[in-house]
């Protein structure tokens, strides 16, 4: 089967081709594409009208000062997206690329146009731009939102500041009182004051207390992922700060901590935060050890953490998974004065902030805390 020649391929190819006399005189000729995409016949066009007569007014604007001026300057134009209007006077997107014939003596003949139906190509685009601004939109919807959250936690932290400072002087003035009235009812001759009712309103006042600072920790550690800045630290250094911010929890028990000797575990951790951390479990074995007990302390490497022990607290499965949920309503409904476990939420959350995490193990051989300060 013969190939077709020039002017069948001319005729019958896929994209548009026009040709009109120098570079912006009639119409020369239009192929079989161009005329069917816009609707003139061969008559409507050669001769009798030329290029930019067929183009939109904004497309006008581009032949004249984009198109025409490269054609003169440089004899080619290329991929230029313009817009004619057809004969029925819809629109019709196009690209175009155009490139200028000249005589042996370099004057313009004619220029010679390739054009590309660009319905489908500028549909996508108007797609596309559609898509990135509802982007856009969600985006902004999305920091604004973002914004409203931190601003309310910030308040939160701020309210709960306000509520620390005026709770405590009250609670203190419980404690205070209820700790003199122990006091003396204790003395020999002293008749009338029921010794225990006392102590329960003075460890109630204490854990009160306590249970406010754990919440005030709680909530300030919402800000504290952005402002995390880890250095090069130690944890027995981290460990004994710990035991020093848990000491009255632990005094007013009657249990001793201990940090097992050994060298040092360096780690990059933020030392305040990782102090905190210790102090929560600390004070939470503290609530639910017997008197004389002691919280054994170890600090250990790859990975770095601290495990806290206390041979006498023994914890059920549901024990733990309380301690894991502290503000679950159905644990809390049934809990007495031996702690929220907030202590516990917080340096879990403190832990995760480090990339680390917190691993609560009960049974009859006592409680094994172990806080991962890092990947592991």
């Amino acid at each position: 089967m013969a190939e077709p020649g020039a002017e069948a391929l001319y005729e019958d190819a896929p994209c548009g081709y026009l040709s009109w006399q120098g570079t912006d005189g009639p119409i020369l000729q239009a192929n079989g594409a161009f005329r069917r995409w816009t609707g003139y016949d061969t008559a409507e066009l050669v001769g009798l009208r030329r290029f930019e007569e067929l183009l939109t007014p904004a497309a006008r604007i581009m032949h004249a000062t984009r198109h025409l001026q490269l054609l003169l300057t440089r004899g080619v134009a290329e991929r230029l997206a313009l817009e004619l209007v057809c004969a029925d006077g819809n629109r019709l997107p196009v690209l175009v690329s155009s490139a200028v014939r000249r005589d042996a003596g370099g004057a313009p003949v004619s220029t010679q146009m390739m054009l590309l139906d660009a319905t489908a190509y500028q549909l996508n685009e108007r797609r596309l731009m559609e898509a990135r601004e509802r982007a856009e939109r969600s985006e902004l919807e999305a920091r604004r939102a973002l914004a409203g959250v931190e601003a309310a936690n910030r308040g939160k932290a701020r309210f709960l500041s306000a509520m620390n400072h005026e709770f405590r002087t009250p609670i203190g003035v419980i404690t205070g009182f209820a700790d003199l009235l122990v006091s003396q009812a204790e003395r020999p001759g002293a008749g009338g004051l029921r010794t225990d009712w006392l102590r329960e309103i003075s460890a109630a006042s204490f854990h009160l207390l306590g249970l406010l600072e754990d919440a005030t920790c709680f909530a300030r550690l919402d800000e504290a992922p952005r402002q995390f800045a880890p250095r090069p630290s130690g944890l027995r250094k981290v460990a004994d700060a710990g035991l020093h911010r848990a000491s009255p929890v632990l005094d007013r028990a009657q249990l001793a901590g201990a940090l097992e000797d050994g060298e040092e575990v360096p780690a990059a951790l933020d030392e305040a935060l990782a102090a905190e951390a210790v102090a929560g479990i600390l004070r939470e074995l503290g609530r639910r050890a017997p008197p004389g007990q002691v919280v054994r302390l170890r600090c250990l490497d790859t990975p770095a953490r601290i495990e806290l022990r206390c041979a006498a607290v023994t914890l059920s499965a549901e024990a733990v998974a309380g301690l894991q949920a502290p503000l679950d309503a159905a644990v809390v409904t049934n809990r007495g004065l031996e702690g929220a476990g907030l202590g516990i939420a917080v340096a879990e959350r403190i832990a995760t902030i480090h990339g680390g995490s917190l691993r609560i193990g009960g049974g009859t051989e006592g409680t094994l805390v172990t806080l991962l300060l890092g990947a592991g």
